[in-house]
């Protein structure tokens, strides 16, 4: 289960073994203002990144915008790469429905602001693996 936090990019590698993410202190509530960045990198251009929600759980204020709490997936390895996703608590993913990188990179980082004293959410979990494309689980 990887859980490290930072603002600077975390490297993870994808293989076809399952692995977990997870929001800080998840089960327990996630701090406020953090952010945290991961990027997913699967074996080879063979093969892609399937992530699954296994649990989802922000707090909910305002709009769905990355300057609240919130969730972005991107194709590729870094912020300029295109959007796939923005998760909030308003726009809540899909559990445990794939979700597909193009190639090799995924991108995902979480925020969380600062307008609230404390924060009664737990966060997220996430399963990720690297799969070949052209096999069945790869759409």
């Amino acid at each position: 289960m990887f859980s490290v936090c930072s603002s600077i990019t975390q490297p993870l590698s994808a293989t076809s073994v399952k692995q977990y993410l997870r929001s800080p202190n998840y089960p327990l509530q996630y701090p406020k203002d953090k952010t945290c960045v991961w990027a997913i990198t699967a074996p080879s251009d063979s093969y892609a990144i399937k992530i699954e929600f296994l649990a989802f759980d922000l707090q909910s204020f305002g709009s769905c915008s990355s300057s609240r709490d919130s969730l972005e997936i991107r194709d590729g390895s870094s912020h300029s790469s295109a959007l796939i996703k923005l998760y909030c608590q308003q726009n809540k993913p899909q559990l445990r429905t794939g979700i597909y990188s193009s190639g090799r990179y995924l991108y995902l980082k979480f925020k969380s602001d600062n307008f609230q004293s404390y924060v009664i959410d737990r966060g997220f979990t996430i399963r990720y693996s690297a799969v070949l494309k052209g096999k069945s689980d790869f759409l």
